[in-house]
């Protein structure tokens, strides 16, 4: 058996692993998001300010890392919301009021912020 074919299989094989396309997409692009973008740029905003070519203290302004954060948590924020807007409109209602209690207080923390930044 691969590797793949492991993680699709369900923890509990009495049950099955059935999951919704809509809901499957959603979370792909949040673990893109939340995962990978908006991490990578807060990396790159606290450890690449000073670059190893860079000759400091003469040269300060290295403005790479702030582009790069920027276009990271620009993007990043950009997916979150569409993978919101994606689940409200094609995900079908499950009983599971802790992850959207807290997905809505993130998306509510992302958009503050956004908006403050």
């Amino acid at each position: 058996m691969h590797i793949w074919e492991w993680l699709q299989h369900p923890l509990d094989p009495a049950r099955p692993h059935d999951i919704d396309p809509y809901i499957a997409w959603h979370a792909r692009l949040m673990v893109l998001a939340w995962g990978v973008l908006l991490p990578l740029g807060i990396l790159i905003a606290r450890f690449f300010k000073i670059t190893p070519k860079q000759h400091f203290p003469k040269q300060v302004e290295n403005k790479m890392w702030w582009y790069s954060h920027l276009v990271l948590q620009i993007l990043g924020s950009i997916i979150a919301v569409l993978a919101l807007i994606y689940v409200l409109i094609y995900g079908n209602k499950r009983d599971v009021p802790v992850h959207e209690t807290l997905g809505w207080v993130t998306m509510i923390g992302l958009f503050m912020q956004v908006v403050l930044g």
